[in-house]
């Protein structure tokens, strides 16, 4: 705005349109104090002359200043108007992140992943992210984060393993968790084990339900089809209906006691 306001009240044109509104303006209060039969002295014309030339002055640069604002008014208008309209032909959508290989040529806007960080080129290059200002830095790298842990389930706690932080053992219908290494024993007082789930109390005895329908008959089992004696050994040996040999008697311990028996 103060540039258009500058031009418009350069000094050249400021002189011509001053000047001729002074030409008219002094050829009329001459003429007028001529034809004056008092007549009037030259210092009455000086002063309203002056008196004339401010406010034509004052008139004059408000008139300028008005139609400034109005010219510099018109061309934000206009500039807003060309925003909107690219804006409502932008996609919306955000450029994709490329990874940066050494050959790659990179144009102005695009996106590209380096060391852990996102980078966007600020003009056409080939430069590598971060080395030059021919890039914008949009996504720091953050700082490596520790190693994290997972619970292990170890099963029924005994007294003969080893446990470590976040190991799970059940002990007396209880369930615990490792706070430390060797932690001792579940449900002491040393505070190496944290209680996961306590033990339920027992629940009530449910109703009888109704009995169940008659099995089916079985087969029938083997029987003993008939004894075979072995005399030499007092053994008795029984053959199955299926033929099959069964296990042998041993006889001799009863024929030994009943020996033993009738001999007192």
């Amino acid at each position: 705005m103060i540039e258009i306001l500058r031009s418009r009240l350069s000094k050249a044109e400021n002189d011509r349109r001053f000047n001729a509104w002074f030409d008219d303006r002094w050829d009329r209060k001459w003429l007028a104090t001529l034809n004056d039969p008092e007549g009037s002295d030259i210092h009455e014309l000086c002063s309203y002359t002056l008196t004339e030339a401010n406010k034509f002055t004052r008139e004059f640069v408000a008139s300028e200043v008005s139609k400034a604002v109005a010219e510099v008014l018109k061309q934000c208008e206009a500039k807003l108007s060309a925003m909107a309209e690219r804006l409502a032909a932008a996609s919306g959508e955000l450029p994709q992140v490329r990874n940066w290989r050494p050959e790659t040529v990179a144009y102005k806007g695009q996106l590209f992943a380096f060391d852990g960080s996102v980078y966007q080129a600020r003009r056409d290059c080939a430069s590598r992210p971060g080395s030059r200002d021919d890039w914008t830095l949009v996504a720091k790298s953050g700082v490596d984060g520790r190693d994290g842990a997972s619970a292990t389930p170890r099963g029924e706690w005994t007294a003969t393993d080893s446990y470590g932080p976040l190991d799970i053992v059940c002990r007396d219908g209880c369930s615990y968790i490792a706070v430390r290494q060797n932690p001792g024993r579940p449900a002491d007082d040393g505070g190496g084990w944290m209680m996961l789930a306590g033990k339920g109390s027992q629940g009530r005895t449910g109703k009888i339900g109704p009995m169940g329908p008659q099995g089916k008959t079985g087969e029938r089992g083997e029987q003993i089809h008939h004894w075979e004696l072995d005399p030499e050994r007092y053994r008795a040996i029984p053959v199955l209906s299926t033929g099959e040999i069964g296990p042998s008697l041993e006889l001799r311990p009863l024929f030994e006691l009943f020996q033993q028996q009738t001999a007192e």
